[in-house]
């Protein structure tokens, strides 16, 4: 879509990349904090299984979640369907930019915090 670059950056002295303000709101993450209140087993399951495809499990029915704004949208509209709108309950919190207050807003009481690790095993 012209007009929609929001700015060049350099890469090398006489190299440039665009990026469209599309590609940079895609680019952007944002950490979530997601928690559920599913009465059948049969659909908290499949939102369970769901979530895990999405973020890190945390507690019984917490999740966190690290989301691009494409990638929010394919949880929710993931999400919707599992449940009963009347019985049901999910609670989807922006803790705001991964890199920003987000990666230090979590506390706790009791047995500390320690955020998930994630390792990557290539085959």
């Amino acid at each position: 879509m012209p007009g929609l670059a929001l700015h060049s950056a350099r890469l090398h002295s006489r190299s440039w990349i665009s990026i469209t303000w599309l590609e940079h709101w895609s680019l952007m993450r944002n950490r979530y904090l997601v928690t559920y209140d599913i009465t059948e087993d049969e659909r908290r399951t499949a939102v369970y299984k769901t979530l895990r495809g999405f973020g890190d499990h945390l507690q019984y029915s917490v999740f966190r979640c690290d989301l691009s704004s494409t990638d929010r949208a394919r949880l929710l509209a993931a999400l919707h369907p599992l449940i009963d709108q009347r019985e049901d309950q999910i609670l989807i919190v922006d803790l705001g930019p991964v890199d920003g207050r987000a990666s230090v807003c979590v506390e706790s009481i009791g047995r500390p915090y320690r955020p998930p690790e994630r390792t990557v095993i290539v085959i």
